[in-house]
Parts: structure tokens; C-alpha cells; sequence
């Protein structure tokens, strides 16, 4: 088989040439480079944090992966690490890494991700391409409108999923700093939010 690596910088590209002489690496961005094939498996590593546009970049990506190929966005630490270690020097070039869940909904309309993880060592959302889109075709022009409005459906559900999650991280912290009354009003909220959001998933599952 055969690897290609792409990169931005230039110099970037350069030492992972010389470091790796087996591997074609270009110089662009994944998002506009005019690849002239398809691939059996893409892998962003360490690196999703710094496309600003995550819904974008997917959709990009999925026109490089072939039917029945596989996509994957690994980091080598937790989501909360990163955060962390973005929130320095990093901030300027790098946006929040994306709840697991709300990643794995951007996949839906290309892929089946069979692989969403985020614990203490390590994130990943994977995988498989669906259906038969050629090369150079927008998902647009080859799913039904009912299939990109499920599609926009889920990743909403997955989005509030994630926001009412973080909402009670925030309200556990606060109760750990002993406002347990602002704890109890936040939790409130969260509960009633996860309430609205089941009766919206169910409707989801009804279409």
C-alpha cells in the first residue's frame, strides 16, 4: 500500500519528509487540495482543534474516503487535557475540541462511527463511509432531503446532549466551591432540558 500526509506548513512537511522518506507528503490544505484519488482510511491526528470550520472539514473529508473506507479523529489525551493545554499558547490557532458525541453526529450523514471514545487517555470518533458517492460529489447532491434533515436532527440532539452535560459539570463545580443553591436552580435546568431533548430524539425515531 502507500501513505500520504498533508500539512499547511511548509516547513512541516519538510521534516516529516525527511523523517518519514517512505511516505508522499504534500503542502496544502486537506480542505482544497484537488486530490486526484480516493482513500481506504484518513486519519486526523492531534491536529482537529485547528480547522475552525469541524462541520466543514468533515464533509471535506468524506469525499477523500472510498465506500466502505474508514475515517478517524484521534487525540493522545483527554478532551479535558487538551482543552487545557489549548488554553495557552495554542488558544490563537485552535478552537474547543467538540464533544465526542457532538463529532460523531457531524459523521452521520457519511459515516457509521462504530467508535466514539473520550476518557482519560485518549479521544476518538471513527468511522465506515456510507453508500456509493463518487469522488468529488457533495453529500447534498446524493441523499434525500429526509435524509439530511435526520441527519441535521441528530446532531442537534447530539449538540444539546453534550451543552446539558457541560451545564452540569459547571453546576458541580460550583457546588464544590459551596453554592449548593446555585447548584440545585443549574440541575433543575439540566433536567428539564434533558427532558425536552428525549421527546425531541423520540420524534427523531418516529421518522
Amino acid at each position: 500500500g502507500s501513505v500520504t500526509g498533508i500539512d499547511i506548513s511548509g516547513e512541516m512537511v519538510k521534516i516529516a519528509a525527511e523523517k518519514f522518506p517512505e511516505v508522499q507528503v504534500l503542502c496544502g490544505d486537506v480542505e482544497q487540495y484537488p486530490f486526484e484519488r480516493q482513500f481506504d482510511f484518513v486519519m486526523v491526528y492531534n491536529a482537529f482543534p485547528h480547522f475552525p470550520d469541524p462541520q466543514a472539514l468533515i464533509g471535506a473529508l468524506a469525499k477523500l474516503v472510498r465506500p466502505g473506507g474508514r475515517l478517524c479523529v484521534a487525540h493522545g489525551m483527554s478532551r479535558a487535557m487538551l482543552q487545557k493545554h489549548h488554553a495557552g499558547r495554542a488558544a490563537g490557532v485552535s478552537i474547543d475540541l467538540l464533544h465526542e458525541r457532538e463529532l460523531a453526529a457531524l459523521f452521520a450523514p457519511y459515516f457509521d462511527a462504530d467508535v466514539v471514545i473520550s476518557d482519560e487517555q485518549m479521544y476518538q470518533v471513527a468511522g465506515t463511509r456510507k453508500g456509493e458517492t463518487g469522488h468529488g460529489h457533495s453529500h447534498a447532491q446524493t441523499d434525500t432531503p429526509l435524509e439530511e434533515l435526520t441527519a441535521l436532527m441528530k446532531f442537534m440532539v447530539a449538540h444539546n446532549d453534550a451543552h446539558a452535560q457541560e451545564m452540569a459539570e459547571l453546576a458541580d463545580q460550583l457546588r464544590k466551591m459551596g453554592r449548593e443553591e446555585v447548584y440545585e436552580k443549574i440541575m433543575d435546568l439540566v433536567g428539564d432540558f434533558d427532558i425536552l431533548n428525549a421527546r425531541f430524539d423520540a420524534i427523531l425515531k418516529e421518522i
